[in-house]
This record gives structure tokens, C-alpha cells and sequence, in this order.
């Protein structure tokens, strides 16, 4: 765990340079620019609904369903929701430390704030990636842990992908809210192992 924290913060740090100098743009461009040539009225409409899942709204009704229902152990909702609150914190902070403008293309979707680390990418990492760590820690058979575990890894893909196609995001603020939300699922995984849950 300490080993993957410690290279994801490496690749942080690399990343915040090379925004910070603008030296990653033209990646971002690349990137945008592939991602968009796909673009089509079905393609769009599917990104508009898949970027849903990680809105402000769908992630408190989702946290209030687990806290009150029996889909989860109570103390694993717990955990799930302080992962959230604590990513959610951290974005907010980072985002008026940056301070990096939106994109200035055509947006599909208009987004308020500023744009690195993508607050989507993190909280969908946090949420998801809770639910992923869950699963493996179940009694599951291995094979639906892993069914259960690509598909939520794909929705957490999905999610992202879907930031940077309707024009709110660059790719290097998905990559900085994928290595953040990674950090924050390693030091959850490390108290739910000394815990025992």
C-alpha cells in the first residue's frame, strides 16, 4: 500500500509540473481531439447521462441509500461516506489552489469552477472504487467479485472519458483525479484491512 501511494504521488507531483508549465496541453489537445472525433447526437446524449453518475445529487442519494439500507454493512457505509466527504474536501482545495480555467472550447454541458483535478474523476474514483474494495473484501465467488469489479471499474472509465468528451475537463485533469481518488482508496483499504473488514 505504502508503495503505491508513494509512486502515486510521484506521478502527482510529475503531473502538477507539467500543467502548472503548460507543457502537458498539447496532450490535452490530442487527447480532446480523439475523444471528440467520435462525437454523434447518440454518442453525446450517452455521455450526458453517464457523467450523472458521479453529480452532486446522485452521490448524496447514493450515500444516504447506503447509510439507511442494508445493501451495505453499517460500518463499510460509513467508511464509503467519509471517503466521499474527505475526496470531495480535497478537490475543493486543490481546485482554488490550481486554479486552472476550463477548457475554453465548445462545451456540451456548462460547468461552473475551475478545472484541475476533476471533481467527477475523484469522487467517482472514491465512490465507486469504496464499492470495488467492498466486493473484494466480500465472501463473494471470485467470480462475480471480478464481474462486479470490472464493470464498476468501467462505469469509474465511463465517467471520466465522458468529462473530457463534453469539453469540461482536460485528460491531465482526469489522470490527477484518477492518482488522488487512487491514494484515498489505498489509505481506505489499509484501515479496512486493520479493522478486519
Amino acid at each position: 500500500m505504502k508503495k503505491n501511494i508513494i509512486i502515486s504521488l510521484i506521478l502527482l507531483g510529475i503531473l502538477i509540473v507539467l500543467v502548472l508549465s503548460g507543457t502537458i496541453n498539447s496532450f490535452d489537445n490530442l487527447v480532446y481531439n480523439f475523444i471528440i472525433s467520435f462525437k454523434s447526437n447518440g454518442l453525446t446524449s450517452f455521455m450526458k447521462i453517464i457523467t450523472l453518475f458521479a453529480s452532486v445529487k446522485v452521490m448524496v442519494g447514493l450515500i444516504i441509500i447506503s447509510l439507511f439500507t442494508l445493501l451495505l454493512k453499517r460500518k463499510e457505509s460509513i467508511y464509503l461516506t467519509i471517503t466521499v466527504i474527505i475526496c470531495a474536501l480535497i478537490n475543493t482545495l486543490l481546485k482554488y489552489l490550481f486554479r486552472r480555467n476550463r477548457p475554453i472550447i465548445i462545451n456540451l454541458i456548462l460547468e461552473k469552477g475551475y478545472s484541475f483535478p476533476s471533481g467527477h474523476t475523484m469522487v467517482s474514483m472514491a465512490f465507486y472504487g469504496s464499492l470495488i474494495l467492498f466486493i473484494l473484501h466480500s465472501n463473494l465467488s471470485n467470480k462475480y467479485k471480478y464481474i462486479l469489479s470490472i464493470l464498476l471499474g468501467f462505469l469509474i472509465f465511463l465517467i471520466s472519458i465522458s468529462r473530457v468528451y463534453l469539453g469540461v475537463h482536460y485528460a491531465s485533469d482526469i489522470i490527477g483525479g484518477w492518482l488522488i481518488g487512487f491514494i484515498l482508496l489505498n489509505i481506505e483499504n489499509y484501515y479496512l484491512k486493520k479493522r478486519g473488514l
